[in-house]
Parts: C-alpha cells; sequence; structure tokens
C-alpha cells in the first residue's frame, strides 16, 4: 500500500509544538540565564535526566498523569518507554540511585523538556521547557520558607506583577476521604474545586447525602484571599488532622507575611494540584499578563519511598516559555543585530580571517563577505540592517551604512 504524502506534514511540526527562532531562542535563553543564576546563587547543583524513561516511572506515585497523555513508544527489546511527562519523578529516581550517598539535604535544579499528549481542541503546548529546583532529604518550616521564598524571587525577577497562591494538600484529602462517595464522584468534585466552578461543584454535592463534610467542602473553593481565610477555614473544621494542618499553613503565612512577602501572596485553599504525591504545602505562582500559572509546586515527603529512599521533598517547576514569551512581548529583549560584515578583496583573504578573527577575540560579532564585490557586501549588508563593514586590503578601512 503507497503512503499518502498529499498532505505534506513533512513540512509541518507536529501538533503542540513550534520552531524556535532568533529572537524567541534569545527570549528562552534569556529567561534560562536569569532563572540559572537565581538557583545556583542558592546552592543548587544543575542536573539533566534523559528525555526517554521507561513508563513504569510515571505509574509511581500516583501523578495524576494518564497514559494517554503520554508519547509512548518500545525500545528493541519491546519495554514500553515514554517522553518525559514529568520532572519530578526522574530527579526522585536520580537522588535514590546516583546521589544517595550525597550529604542531605540535596539541592538540585534542572531545564527540562516535558512532554504531554494533550487532546487538539484544549491548544495546550504538548512540548514545555520547565525550569525547576527541588529539595530532597530534609523537611519542615525552614525548608518549605526557602522553597517558597525562592518562588518568590524568581518570579519577581521576570515581573513585578504576579501572585503566589498558597495551601495545604492535606487539607481537601482530610475532608474528601471522609466524604461518602464514589471514586469518580470524588475525582469530579477535585477538577469542579481546581476549576473554581461552584455551580457544578454544589450540584454534585446536593445530590450526596448532606452533612458538615458536604458543607466544608462547598466553601473550601471560597476561602480565598489573605488572613481572614484562616478565622473562616476554623470554623468548617472537621477535626484535629485538618485543624493541625490549618494551622502549619497559618504559621507560614504570617512568616512570610512579616518578611516581606505580604504583597502578592494569597492564600488559596480551593488550590487542589492533580499530581496526588503533594502531602505538605502546595502553591502555584501567576503572572499579569499569562492566563494559565507559570509556577507549580509541593512538598512531596512520601513519593521518595516508592525509589526506596524515605527522605522529605519539596520543589517547584516553572514555565520557561511563558516567562520567554512575556519578555518578548514586554520589550525586555535587546533585538538589535550589532554584527559587522567583513569584506576582501581577492588575494586579501588573509588579512580578512586575522582581523574577524581579532574582531571575535573582542566580543564583537562580525560575519565574513562571501560576495566578489564591495557593492554586493554593501548591499547584503543593508538588507541585514548592518551598520558597518570593515574593508580588508592593505589596511583596514572602516565604512559606515
Amino acid at each position: 500500500m503507497k503512503t499518502n504524502y498529499n498532505r505534506k506534514l513533512y513540512k509541518n511540526t507536529p501538533q503542540g509544538t513550534k520552531d524556535l527562532l532568533f529572537e524567541e531562542c534569545t527570549a528562552r535563553k534569556y529567561i534560562e540565564d536569569k532563572l540559572e543564576r537565581i538557583f545556583t546563587l542558592r546552592g543548587y547543583n544543575r542536573v539533566m535526566t534523559p528525555g526517554i524513561e521507561y513508563m513504569d516511572l510515571f505509574s509511581v506515585g500516583n501523578t495524576g498523569i494518564n497514559a494517554e497523555e503520554m508519547y509512548k513508544f518500545s525500545d528493541l527489546n519491546g519495554r514500553l518507554l515514554a517522553l518525559r511527562a514529568d520532572a519530578t519523578l526522574p530527579i526522585a529516581r536520580v537522588a535514590s540511585t546516583r546521589l544517595q550517598n550525597l550529604t542531605d539535604p540535596k539541592r538540585l535544579y534542572y531545564f527540562h523538556k516535558i512532554y504531554r499528549n494533550n487532546p487538539s481542541f484544549l491548544g495546550k503546548r504538548n512540548e514545555m521547557m520547565q525550569a525547576g529546583i527541588e529539595v530532597l532529604g530534609i523537611g519542615g518550616v525552614k525548608n518549605d520558607l526557602e522553597i517558597l521564598i525562592t518562588a518568590f524571587e524568581t518570579l519577581n525577577a521576570c515581573s513585578r506583577d504576579f501572585r503566589i497562591e498558597i495551601s495545604y494538600a492535606g487539607l481537601f484529602k482530610t475532608l474528601i476521604e471522609q466524604l461518602k462517595a464514589t471514586d469518580e464522584e470524588k475525582e469530579e468534585i477535585r477538577l469542579l474545586i481546581e476549576s473554581k466552578n461552584y455551580g457544578s461543584l454544589n450540584s454534585i454535592l446536593d445530590e450526596l447525602e448532606e452533612s458538615n463534610i458536604t458543607k466544608a467542602i462547598k466553601l473550601l473553593p471560597r476561602l480565598f484571599g489573605s488572613e481572614e481565610v484562616f478565622e473562616q477555614a476554623y470554623k468548617i473544621c472537621p477535626d484535629y488532622k485538618f485543624k493541625s494542618q490549618l494551622d502549619y499553613l497559618k504559621k507560614i503565612y504570617i512568616i512570610l507575611k512579616e518578611s516581606g512577602y505580604a504583597n502578592g501572596l494569597i492564600v488559596d485553599l480551593g488550590l487542589v494540584h492533580r499530581n496526588d504525591y503533594y502531602s505538605g504545602i502546595v502553591f502555584s505562582g501567576y503572572i499579569s499578563g499569562v492566563a494559565d500559572s507559570v509556577l507549580k509546586g509541593g512538598r512531596y515527603d512520601k513519593l521518595a519511598a516508592s525509589f526506596g529512599m524515605s527522605k522529605p521533598a519539596i520543589g517547584f517547576g516553572v514555565d520557561v516559555d511563558a516567562l520567554a514569551m512575556l519578555a518578548l512581548e514586554n520589550n525586555e529583549i535587546n533585538t538589535d543585530d550589532d554584527t559587522v560584515l567583513i569584506h576582501c578583496d581577492n588575494g586579501y583573504e588573509i588579512n580578512m580571517i586575522y582581523y574577524a578573527e581579532m574582531l571575535h577575540g573582542r566580543g564583537i560579532r562580525c560575519e565574513y563577505s562571501i560576495f566578489s564585490t564591495l557593492d554586493e557586501a554593501k548591499e547584503y549588508a543593508k538588507k541585514k540592517n548592518m551598520k558597518k563593514i570593515y574593508y580588508a586590503k592593505e589596511n583596514i578601512e572602516e565604512i559606515i551604512l
């Protein structure tokens, strides 16, 4: 059977991907350099994991990633592989194997591409560059504060108009575990809270047996704001476990507020991440001008145990592509081309080569002219908006365009 190439897919990029050109590449590097400086100054060390992993890895820890969302294929031995669909799981694998003897805490950072096979109608990227940090081997208030403050500094370096919403993963879990409902109903409730769809949330809860738990879940996504949220939350508190988690979240909030991080800090008890491996503090970061969150993270103390390393851990990931596009839109990227052209007549190639190398040594961006005549070189330089030509003869002549 002859393959039909009428659609000419070889000229297109796959759904959810794109070619990055010129200024877009510069913008991505600009953001990566900015984030890398923040991470390294705080003692983090870079790691790189393969873009291909055994699919078994992504079934660890209840990530919430469906098999349908992964790009899957097999190796020559028939073992099922997947493109990297999550950044945290590979980091946990590395920490529990090659880094198990490294002194705790292990402070790691990464720049990784993440691949998700999203439905076309969602309009989401299937390939995205993500940066992030992970701290493994230690827990507690100081570590949670370290991560949250680093998240603040990360967004503050990219925009002055941002917010970070914080919550505690156990609050929703404590309530939903006591709800008399099927697993499917509980997942639907989680999705409705995540999207703050109050009408549909109330409808599904009204169909269940009325209780203090259903009342509390109805109120949870509405508990959004500053310190007054805690007093409202204590009123729906069903048990000691819920109260102790709320106490801890309030403690973190107060310390951040008194440390000068009140602006942009919001309590959102309706913050329920899809990843089920979160066990403590969870948070999301938003920047004005970007529709979706650009930063997500939280504590995942139980995940490392799946790899035989029972140690606490916390981290966050940043959407580098979204920040790069924002930097371009805000004209933060210098797109002026300061390239110069160096031209020579036949017989003066050595002079041209020597002078070009001297310019490169000074850090000046310089192109060789491959044209036969100076007029051709000038025409090319003008099309490229170059400001200057160096004309190599017995001496070097500078031509301003």
